[in-house]
């Protein structure tokens, strides 16, 4: 990663760090910068692949489930939806399978459920 990539990271980690168990949007920017950077590594994939870029989906999986149990199913939505549509795309059968499930779990009477396109 590059330098500002480096920097931006640590400045959404403090973010997180402090705001990250009340603030849904800081954790939505910052799955969203990580989902960005596995767009663009997603290009490389056909060419030179870097070991660095590999982790990129890693990371969004991982802040997603560092920051899930922090919020109320009410509150969660927005970052089940976001995270739905990026385990879709970029994910296997199984992980969205496993997703769905967890998804069903939240959200049992269906009261919130929703649709990814």
């Amino acid at each position: 990663m590059c330098k500002a990539t480096n920097v931006a990271t640590r400045i959404f980690e403090k973010g997180i760090e402090l705001f990250g168990n009340e603030e849904i949007e800081i954790v939505l920017r910052y799955l969203g910068f990580l989902i960005s950077l596995n767009d663009d590594a997603s290009e490389l994939l056909f060419s030179v692949v870097n070991s660095s870029d590999l982790n990129l989906y890693a990371d969004a999986r991982a802040l997603f489930e560092r920051v899930i149990v922090n919020f109320p199913p009410e509150r969660a939505r927005p970052l089940w939806e976001r995270w739905a549509r990026y385990e879709y795309q970029y994910g296997d059968l199984e992980s969205a399978q496993k997703l769905e499930k967890r998804i069903a779990d939240v959200y049992p009477t269906g009261k919130y459920s929703f649709y990814l396109l």
